[in-house]
């Protein structure tokens, strides 16, 4: 069980790094990791302390603040706009007409989510699981929530270019090590090219 738990815990703190980065895009993630810690019952890492010391600043200060947004702040004809002035106590940049939304800040990632989910489910398959097996144990471990099957069916569906998917283990397994090869393939060239 001691390995175990050495895992997970490095999993996670790899996570947490990977959310710190992210979260100077977008406060989303710093919630995110709050999330995650709350939920491991792990303690907070200094930077979300200092985020969280942040927001309640700007908490404490947004009655008095000449920080905020013009349009944020309490005029004697007008009262304060309560959800700019989340937005701004919270970390948000301004948001602009359109669409997308400040929750959902970079549409890469949902790709990249849906990435990690078909790559665990190839290693799935290469360990021996069946595929329906492969795909809830992937779902599980990829996003931490229930993702009906699906809906991942048609994450394999997408990332592979697939219009049907495959029912066997054998039928996957030369699409599966055409993608490990083609994802080996793009991680050699970005690691060497980042080399030189």
């Amino acid at each position: 069980m001691k390995i175990e738990e050495d895992v997970e815990q490095a999993d996670l703190d790899r996570v947490l790094r990977g959310l710190r980065q992210l979260a100077t895009q977008s406060p989303v993630y710093a919630w995110q990791a709050i999330h995650r810690c709350i939920r491991e019952k792990k303690q907070f890492p200094d930077w979300i302390t200092d985020y969280l010391f942040q927001c309640a600043d700007r908490m404490i200060s947004a009655r008095l603040s000449d920080e905020q947004p013009r349009d944020v702040r309490k005029t004697d004809e007008q009262p304060r706009d309560v959800r700019k002035t989340l937005q701004w106590i919270f970390g948000f940049p301004e948001k602009k007409r359109g669409p997308g939304s400040l929750f959902d800040p970079n549409p890469v990632l949902p790709y990249l989510n849906k990435v990690i989910f078909a790559l665990q489910f190839a290693e799935r398959l290469n360990q021996g699981e069946d595929p329906v097996t492969a795909r809830g144990n992937a779902g599980n471990d990829t996003f931490r929530e229930d993702v009906d099957d699906r809906t991942l069916q048609r994450y394999l569906l997408e990332v592979f270019g697939l219009a049907s998917l495959p029912s066997t283990s054998e039928e996957w397994k030369p699409l599966t090590d055409r993608y490990f090869d083609a994802v080996k393939r793009t991680l050699l060239n970005e690691t060497v090219t980042s080399l030189f």
